[in-house]
């Protein structure tokens, strides 16, 4: 079966759907470390239909999905920085680049949470950025492929 008939198979179309109602039963709980990994889970397959229309991919960082955001607060933490991004939705990334941190536009890698103390990371910045905001297609991803090398190491530590 080749990746478009899977997208589109009965069984990945039922686990998407239930993934979809599960998720709108969870949006008013506190935003705490399993309540968003538990999200972060549960939107990977309701989204699977469409990340399974890519096709077969080449390399693990395009396993994921990549938002462009506008970076609208940023706040020193030690070493790290807290930034909201609004990718057309609210997210919070924690970075260890200043850099980064006062961009005003940015990519992110959407990645399974990571506490930093009592900080949760949604997930991690690339070094690039798109005019619009809201999620990035397959070729605009593949248009970015130098800079997703650490995105990769982290899938990867995932496995």
């Amino acid at each position: 079966m080749d990746f478009k008939e899977l997208s589109e198979f009965e069984s990945t179309l039922k686990i998407s759907k239930t993934a979809e109602e599960v998720l709108k039963k969870i949006e008013n709980h506190e935003r705490d470390f399993h309540y968003l990994n538990s999200k972060y889970w549960l939107d990977y397959l309701q989204n699977l239909p469409k990340l399974l229309k890519r096709g077969e991919i080449e390399k693990a960082y395009e396993a994921v999905r990549y938002f462009s955001g506008e970076i609208i607060s940023s706040k020193k933490l030690d070493n790290l920085w807290l930034c909201k991004v609004d990718c057309g939705f609210g997210m919070d990334v924690i970075t260890n680049s200043q850099e980064l941190a006062n961009r005003k536009r940015i990519v992110v890698a959407f990645l399974p949470p990571k506490q930093f103390g009592n900080h949760i990371s949604e997930g991690m910045f690339v070094d690039a950025e798109f005019e619009k905001i809201g999620e990035l297609n397959h070729p605009e991803i593949k248009s970015i492929k130098e800079k997703l090398n650490e995105v990769e190491s982290v899938i990867l530590s995932l496995l």
